[in-house]
């Protein structure tokens, strides 16, 4: 057998209490694609991805069509007559033999979106027509980002995916995390989907019941429900929150000490004076959402 985090590893005939997974993100997933095999498999379609923003489907357009060796992308503030944008600009060096010079740097174009459509400016002479081509294929390349989602997407969604199934991250930095039994078909439905529409992949090793394994497992768990916890506090403590936010925040603390409950049933062991911090908590919040609710 393998220890892997505190969590023995074991073969597929020994009976599990859950999975340890990961993930490796490679290149990019059509969005259309994914919500088609998402919802053929019967998972709720408002668990999807966003769609990716346009500010960053032009800016990563931009970059696949003009940032090379030298070239590169900057902001421009928005301003009264005219949204923020992208400027390509260019950095060259002039040869002056021994004598040190400063870089130069060329704007080659400005581009920009104002309702919805893309506006490309360039500071060099074109003509009308190359100025459309130009522009059309910004525009294009614009559509297409627009319907991707890369690593810097899939990586967060994925670690909600884990949450909804009432994982725990078995490291501080997350990347590796424990699913429950009784959650592990509904994440391998997730791992399916996402490995049949993109190059990315998704592992699991079964973990097996143990004392060290059951002692990675509550850890992770006090840990990770103790730091929500913490946090809902501070919240209450700091913010004037309103009852859209309290009852969001009430509903987290329900899901949480039913998850809790889920893996002290699952595992056999108790997790301390847990239930009394977030009972506590619990009792705060309605409060509070009673009185914004007058």
């Amino acid at each position: 057998m393998k220890k892997t985090l505190g969590v023995i590893a074991v073969s597929e005939t020994t009976a599990a209490t859950g999975l340890i997974t990961w993930w490796r993100l490679h290149g990019s997933i059509d969005l259309d694609e994914l919500s088609e095999a998402w919802r053929s498999v019967g998972l709720d379609a408002e668990d999807l991805p966003g769609h990716t923003s346009t500010a960053v489907a032009l800016r990563r357009a931009l970059g696949k069509l003009f940032v090379k060796a030298h070239v590169d992308l900057q902001r421009i503030a928005a301003t009264k007559t005219r949204p923020g944008g992208f400027a390509v600009v260019q950095m060259s060096q002039v040869d002056a033999g021994d004598a040190i010079q400063d870089p130069h740097f060329e704007t080659l174009l400005k581009v920009w979106l104002d309702d919805g459509i893309v506006h490309v400016s360039s500071t060099r002479r074109t003509t009308e027509g190359e100025t459309l081509q130009l522009r059309r294929m910004v525009w294009d390349a614009f559509q297409e980002e627009l319907q991707k989602a890369d690593a810097h997407d899939l990586s967060p969604w994925l670690v909600r995916r884990v949450g909804a199934v009432n994982g725990v991250r078995l490291r501080e930095g997350g990347g590796v995390y424990f699913v429950p039994e009784t959650q592990a078909a509904r994440w391998r439905k997730v791992a399916a989907v996402l490995e049949g529409v993109s190059d990315s992949s998704v592992y699991e090793i079964p973990a097996l019941r143990s004392d060290r394994a059951v002692s990675a497992i509550i850890d992770a768990l006090v840990s990770e429900a103790q730091q929500e916890v913490t946090q809902m506090n501070a919240d209450l403590d700091q913010a004037s929150l309103g009852a859209r936010a309290l009852s969001s925040r009430t509903d987290s603390c329900a899901s949480l000490i039913l998850k809790v409950a889920e893996y002290e049933k699952l595992l056999g062991a108790k997790t301390g004076d847990l239930h009394k911090a977030m009972s506590a908590l619990q009792a705060r919040l309605i409060e509070a959402r009673l009185v914004a609710e007058e």
